[in-house]
């Protein structure tokens, strides 16, 4: 995929496998490679940092548009997530099952 901004970029790293590039976390999300065992996750902060899926707190800020709609950014701490969205954060399992739901 083509990112044209990092703003609300992730990649998926697996070995053996290019490293795949995605536009939107809600994308990396979705993607069932991103749920293997092997798999290395990145995400870009709200701050401009990179971290991995598991160590960043996600939310859905009211009114954020990313670039396939999903609206999901990352933060580096549960407490900047809980203050962007005005309400619970979420872990990188919850935002997984969150866009598995229909």
């Amino acid at each position: 995929m083509l990112v044209s901004s990092d703003a609300n970029a992730a990649q998926l790293q697996r070995p053996g496998q290019a490293t795949r590039f995605y536009d939107d976390i809600g994308c990396l999300a979705a993607d069932a490679g991103a749920r293997a065992q092997d798999a290395r996750r990145y995400v870009h902060l709200a701050t401009g940092r990179w971290e991995t899926t598991d160590a960043a707190w996600f939310a859905q800020p009211p009114g954020v548009k990313t670039p396939m709609d999903y609206g999901i950014v990352a933060f580096a701490t549960e407490r900047e997530a809980q203050e962007a969205a005005g309400g619970p954060p979420r872990q990188w399992p919850a935002v997984v099952r969150a866009v598995e739901a229909p």
